[in-house]
């Protein structure tokens, strides 16, 4: 975006460092340079893609730290990806030589968090208020917080997997294979469950309402069913 229209947007401060309500513009940008600021915003809140949280967190993991297993660096990758996987990938790139240039020991995700969660709020407010200019209508009420996707066990799974991969840890790559298939059949087995469960409650048809055409023929079928057996 144009400089004109980021100091339009930027957060306004008094004379110490308290944020103050930020109000619009008497006149404002022209609206095509407003539109290609709303874009340029909803862009730089788009979630980095996987690879490229792999390579942060690569460089990351490369700091020393006082205790260190494999179950350890496990958790602390997917405490990772839980608490900074919505964040997009310039703000990784930039949090991560943040934090390789003043972190001697590897850092927690916390830290990663307290670096980056304002920047991300600014960005949230600065679309806010471009899209306040578009409409031409203040909103009533603050806008609400984004909520954050909460990734799957077995998301988290192959997210690591394909870590341990790039890192050549081949024995970690085997258990997680096997710890992926294990969760996909457990999800086909919920899945065979729910395909199954129409059947189960025909047997029960006689504890049900039986004014529906639909649920005598339910009733019919299931005494068919014990007839056969």
């Amino acid at each position: 975006m144009t400089e004109s229209v980021r100091r339009v947007l930027a957060d306004p401060f008094s004379l110490g460092t308290d944020l103050v309500p930020w109000e619009p513009p008497a006149v404002p940008p022209d609206s095509a340079k407003l539109r290609a600021a709303k874009a340029e915003l909803e862009r730089a809140l788009t979630d980095a893609p996987a690879a490229h949280v792999d390579w942060c967190l690569g460089k990351l993991f490369a700091l020393p730290t006082r205790a260190q297993t494999p179950e350890s660096a496990a958790y602390l990758a997917e405490s990772f990806l839980d608490a900074c996987g919505c964040y997009p990938a310039d703000l990784w790139t930039s949090i991560t030589t943040e934090l390789l240039r003043t972190k001697k020991f590897r850092p927690s995700p916390a830290e990663f968090v307290e670096l980056a969660e304002p920047k991300l709020a600014e960005r949230r407010r600065m679309l806010e208020r471009v899209r306040q200019m578009l409409d031409g209508v203040k909103p009533a009420l603050p806008p609400k917080p984004e909520e954050r996707p909460i990734p799957t066990r077995l998301g988290r799974l192959e997210h690591l997997r394909s870590t341990y991969e790039r890192l050549g840890r081949t024995l970690d790559v085997e258990r997680l294979d096997r710890e992926i298939a294990a969760e996909k059949g457990d999800l086909g087995r919920q899945e065979r469950m729910l395909t199954d469960a129409p059947d189960r409650r025909t047997e029960n048809a006689p504890f049900a309402p039986a004014d529906t055409a639909q649920n005598r023929r339910l009733a019919e079928l299931a005494a068919a069913k014990r007839a056969a057996a």
